[in-house]
């Protein structure tokens, strides 16, 4: 009973409490499970280098938490939060509208070279790095040169102009609700 009492209401309210609070949690879960890993795997091993880049990516996290305390960072760990929780819904839209773009690349190329490794998003990541104005797309796979041109145009435009210019201005408004 008071198991059942401590796991459903502390926890949850001390992670419900802050978000700083859920990252303490995570990384003592993570680190906890990392240690009897790393002596089951070889440390070049994939399940390792994944837990190692968990637990440095809550460590810069944790960093920041701290860097809290000082008047000059508070701000600034302030306007980063604020403009991640602004930016949630421009990053759900952006991954629509480069899924739609990926599957028109995927319909018109028939094998991309240089994408090795990442299997079935190898054409989200070359439409997500075009969108971001990496201009090296080949169109040799293609059997239709001007429409793929065209569908790269689009992808260019829609992303490196409407788009950008769309994240600059939420992280611009995000600034101004922080000042």
């Amino acid at each position: 009973m008071v198991l059942w009492e401590f796991s459903n209401s502390t926890l949850s309210e001390y992670l419900g409490k802050d978000i700083w609070n859920a990252f303490d949690f995570i990384f003592f879960a993570i680190y906890i499970a990392y240690i009897p890993l790393s002596f089951c795997y070889n440390p070049e091993d994939y399940v390792i280098k994944v837990f190692q880049c968990m637990i440095v990516v809550l460590l810069c996290v944790k960093f920041n938490f701290f860097l809290r305390i000082f008047d000059k960072f508070s701000f600034l760990v302030q306007m980063i939060i604020a403009v991640f929780y602004d930016v949630r819904h421009f990053i759900l839209y952006f991954c629509i509208i480069i899924s739609a773009f990926s599957i028109q690349v995927s319909v018109l190329m028939r094998g991309v070279d240089g994408h090795e490794g990442i299997g079935p998003v190898k054409y989200f990541v070359m439409t997500l790095r075009t969108s971001l104005g990496d201009n090296d797309m080949d169109e040799g796979n293609s059997e239709f040169k001007i429409l793929f041109w065209v569908i790269w145009l689009l992808i260019m435009f829609v992303g490196n102009i409407v788009l950008m210019n769309f994240i600059i201005a939420v992280v611009g408004e995000s600034y101004q609700k922080c000042m």
